[in-house]
């Protein structure tokens, strides 16, 4: 059975929601991600949804990857949207990607073969030393709560994660546990200083955490 992704999505977040999605993804942008990404570099946003990360990150060249037909309706102009599956990036995409970003994507795969079968598809499109960016909802901190949302579909923790990238041929630069609230539609202060705040506290002490943040990168073998 294919799930309707224009119509979950459009009953999981109003106007409202979006609205406060997308001055959240500015503020993590600006003060976190753009860290990780050089302006000159090419990025494919991986389930892009609504395009609220790709399109407040600064970069060379931005790709937008989704099934859902709304995407391109979000996109800014200078995103390319590509409406192909996840699992065959390399179709359309080969070598010359420098980040590979997804967010809140793995836990709408099928099986937990799909996400090797991902994560090698990625490791191909990257460029030699490519990184891969993954913001990803915690089983062990979510709880039942992970279960709240019909295509969530396969249980993933830090630790599954981590395996998985490195047997997929990366290797680990940071993985931080207690990274963001589970959900946007968690408690959480959608303003700059707060938000600076929340990531500037030991990440043991973060409130309402359910997401972890893994970066790694691609092993080059010489």
């Amino acid at each position: 059975m294919v799930l309707n992704l224009k119509k979950i999505y459009t009953h999981r977040f109003n106007r409202t929601e979006h609205a406060q999605r997308v001055r959240l993804w500015k503020i993590l942008c600006a003060y976190y991600f753009q860290k990780l990404i050089s302006k000159d570099d090419t990025v494919v946003d991986v389930a892009a949804g609504r395009c609220e990360f790709i399109n407040a990150i600064k970069c060379k060249r931005k790709i937008a990857v989704d099934l859902n037909v709304e995407t391109k309706k979000y996109a800014d102009k200078s995103v390319e949207v590509l409406k192909i599956d996840a699992l065959k990036l390399t179709s359309k995409l080969g070598g010359k990607v420098n980040v590979v970003f997804m967010s809140n994507f793995l836990e709408h795969l099928g099986t937990k073969r799909d996400v090797l079968t991902l994560f090698n598809q990625v490791n191909k499109i990257l460029v030699s030393s490519g990184r891969v960016i993954i913001l990803q909802p915690n089983i062990n901190l979510a709880k039942e709560k992970y279960w709240d949302f019909i295509d969530h579909h396969i249980a993933l923790n830090d630790k599954s994660v981590v395996e998985a990238l490195e047997v997929s041929g990366f290797e680990m630069e940071r993985s931080i546990v207690r990274f963001l609230p589970y959900s946007t539609k968690s408690i959480f202060p959608i303003s700059p200083v707060l938000v600076k705040i929340y990531l500037l506290l030991p990440a043991f002490l973060r409130p309402f955490a359910g997401q972890s943040l893994f970066v790694a990168r691609k092993v080059t073998n010489e």
